[in-house]
């Protein structure tokens, strides 16, 4: 098997696990930015959500099975689970080192996949490069104090 369905099958488990921390930070934050945040949140877990399709459909189109359970994401996952967290600046946090670790594999991949002669794999991948380093802009902005 090429290494491209392989790194996206590794990258759709990382989204995965990104979507799941947006997710339960939107649920719990709790901040005088409140609704700000909250509404920020749900924006990049939506975004998430389209993303994880966009890739196993890829992976599909690859001709290879795309990872479906939990335990299977969980065993390809590289970004950690941080269970509860408390403060809404922790949360941002998190999730900005989230999305530049993001980055950095997303570069990797569409590396990869210029070296193996996939156009469509590599402009998917950059695509969603270029919304994850706008979100990871968004939310260091928000640790920004006056």
């Amino acid at each position: 098997m090429k290494q491209i369905p392989k790194k996206l099958a590794i990258t759709l488990a990382d989204i995965h696990q990104l979507y799941i921390k947006t997710l339960g930070f939107h649920w719990n934050v709790e901040d005088a930015r409140f609704s700000q945040l909250h509404n920020l949140f749900q924006d990049l877990y939506e975004e998430l959500a389209e993303h994880l399709d966009l890739v196993a459909e890829r992976i599909r189109m690859l001709g290879e099975k795309s990872p479906g359970s939990i335990r299977e994401l969980n065993e390809l996952k590289r970004l950690k689970d941080t269970g509860v967290v408390a403060w809404a600046d922790e949360m941002i946090e998190q999730l900005s080192n989230d999305y530049k670790s993001l980055i950095e594999f997303l570069k990797e991949d569409i590396d990869q996949a210029d070296k193996e002669g996939d156009p469509g794999t590599a402009d998917l991948l950059t695509n969603i490069l270029r919304s994850y380093e706008k979100n990871h802009w968004f939310l260091v902005s928000h640790l920004k104090k006056s």
